[in-house]
C-alpha cells in the first residue's frame, strides 16, 4: 500500500487540474496562432489533417490507464500499470509506423512527428495519475506549464527568428517536449515511484480490463476525428486548415471539463464503494450541468464577439466560417456534459456500455455524412446531431446502471 497519501480536498484538486489543463490548451493554441501566422493554409491543414489521422492511433493506446488507477481501489498497483504502460507504449510506435503506409508518403515525417508527441503524452499521463494519487495535482499543473509553455517560447522563438520550413519547426517542437519530459516528468515519476510499494498484478488481468479502451477510444476518437478526415475529403486541405484550425475553441473547453472530470473520478469510485447512490446521483448532476452549461456560456461568448476574436487571433478569412464555428461549439455543448458520465462508467467498470454508444453515434454520423456533405456546415450538423444523440445514450445508460447496482445493495 502507499506509504501516504494525498491529504488534499476536490477543491484543491480542481483547481490545481484546471490551472494545468487550461495552461497546457492555452499554450498549444497560442503555438497554433503562430503557425497560421506564419505559414500557408494549405501547411496547416497538413497538421491538422495528420492529427486526426494519428490521435485516434495514439489514444486508443492510452486504455484511460490513469483514470482505472485513480477510480480503482488497487492503490499499490501503479508499478504494474506503469510496466503495462512502457510495454503498450512500444507496441503503439509499431503500430504507428506501420499506419504510414497508408498515408502519402509526404506526410511520413509529420505522422511520425506528432504520433510520438502524443505516445509521450500517454507516459506522462499515468505519471499524472501517480502524482495526483499521492500528493496533489499541482504538480501536474507544474509538469503541463512547464512543458508546453517552454515548448511554447522555444519552438514560437526559432519560428518567428529563423523562419525554418514547417516540417523543420515541428521537429524542433517534439525536440523540445522529449528534453522537457526528461527533466521534469520521467524525474519526479522515479522519485514519486519509490514511494509506491510494488504489488504485482498479472498482465492478463491488465489486458482484460483495458482491451474494452482500446476499442472505446478507437471508437470514440475515430468519431472526434472523423469530420476533420471528411472535410479534407470533400473540400481538400485548406477547409481543414481552417475549420480544424476552429476545432481548437473546443479543445479549450474540453481541457477544462477533463479537470473536472479528472479531479472527480476520485469521487465517484469513493461515492459507489459506501453505497451513496443519492449523492452520486447529485455528484453527477451538477458537473454534467457545468459541462453543458461551460458549451453555452463559450457559444454565447463567440456568437457575440466572434468576429473580433477570430480576426485578432488569425485573419480575416477565418471569419467566413463562424457559421461552421457555431455548430462545433454546440456540438462541444452535449459533448462536455456526456464526459463526466463517461468518467463514472468508468467507476462502474462498465466500459462495454460506452462503447456501445460511441458505435451507434458514430454509425449514425457515418450514415449522414455519407449522404450530406454539400457543405462544411452540412458535415458539422451532421456532428451536432450524432453528438446530442451520444448524450442521450450515456444518460439512459446511467439510469439503468444505478438503478442495477441499487437492486443488488
Amino acid at each position: 500500500m502507499l506509504k501516504y497519501k494525498a491529504t488534499n480536498g476536490l477543491k484543491f484538486n480542481f483547481i490545481f487540474a484546471l490551472l494545468g489543463n487550461v495552461g497546457y490548451a492555452a499554450f498549444q493554441f497560442l503555438l497554433l496562432t503562430v503557425f497560421v501566422r506564419l505559414y500557408s493554409t494549405e501547411e496547416i491543414g497538413v497538421f491538422n489533417y495528420v492529427g486526426a489521422f494519428v490521435l485516434p492511433i495514439t489514444l486508443a493506446f492510452d486504455l484511460q490507464l490513469r483514470s482505472l488507477y485513480l477510480t480503482g481501489t488497487e492503490e499499490g498497483h501503479y508499478h504494474s500499470y506503469h510496466r503495462y504502460r512502457n510495454r503498450v507504449n512500444i507496441f503503439a510506435f509499431a503500430v504507428l509506423l506501420i499506419s504510414t503506409q497508408f498515408t502519402d508518403s509526404e506526410y511520413f515525417w509529420y505522422v511520425l512527428i506528432l504520433g510520438t508527441m502524443k505516445l509521450l503524452e500517454n507516459q506522462s499521463n499515468l505519471y499524472y495519475g501517480l502524482f495526483h494519487k499521492i500528493e496533489s495535482t499541482q504538480r501536474v499543473a507544474m509538469s503541463r506549464w512547464i512543458k508546453t509553455g517552454g515548448t511554447f517560447v522555444v519552438t514560437a522563438t526559432v519560428g518567428i527568428l529563423w523562419k525554418p520550413d514547417f516540417l523543420t519547426l515541428l521537429w524542433v517542437y517534439l525536440g523540445t517536449n522529449i528534453l522537457l519530459f526528461v527533466a521534469f516528468d520521467l524525474r519526479w515519476a522515479l522519485q514519486f515511484g519509490r514511494k509506491v510499494a510494488d504489488v504485482p498484478t498479472p498482465i492478463k488481468h491488465m489486458i482484460v480490463l483495458t482491451i474494452p479502451m482500446v476499442i472505446i477510444a478507437l471508437i470514440e476518437k475515430y468519431y472526434i476525428n472523423y469530420p476533420k478526415l471528411a472535410l479534407e475529403q470533400f473540400f481538400g486541405l485548406e477547409a481543414i486548415g481552417i475549420v480544424g484550425t476552429l476545432y481548437y475553441f473546443r479543445m479549450i473547453g474540453s481541457q477544462i471539463v477533463g479537470s473536472l472530470s479528472t479531479a472527480t473520478q476520485s469521487r465517484y469510485g469513493e461515492l459507489l464503494k459506501v453505497k451513496n447512490y443519492r449523492g452520486l446521483d447529485k455528484f453527477v448532476a451538477l458537473n454534467v450541468a457545468i459541462g453543458g452549461g461551460l458549451g453555452i456560456g463559450l457559444t454565447l461568448v463567440f456568437w457575440l464577439f466572434g468576429e473580433s476574436i477570430i480576426t485578432l487571433l488569425f485573419t480575416e478569412a477565418y471569419t467566413a466560417y463562424m457559421d461552421a464555428l457555431m455548430l462545433i461549439l454546440l456540438a462541444s455543448t452535449a459533448g462536455f456534459a456526456y464526459t463526466f458520465l463517461g468518467a463514472v462508467f468508468n467507476a462502474f467498470r462498465q466500459h462495454r456500455w460506452k462503447v456501445l454508444f460511441q458505435g451507434v453515434s458514430f454509425a449514425v454520423l457515418l450514415i449522414l455524412t455519407y449522404y450530406r456533405h454539400e457543405t462544411v456546415n452540412e458535415v458539422l450538423l451532421n456532428v451536432l446531431y450524432a453528438e446530442i444523440l451520444t448524450l442521450m445514450q450515456f444518460v439512459m445508460g446511467y439510469l439503468v446502471l444505478r438503478k442495477r447496482r441499487v437492486a443488488r445493495s
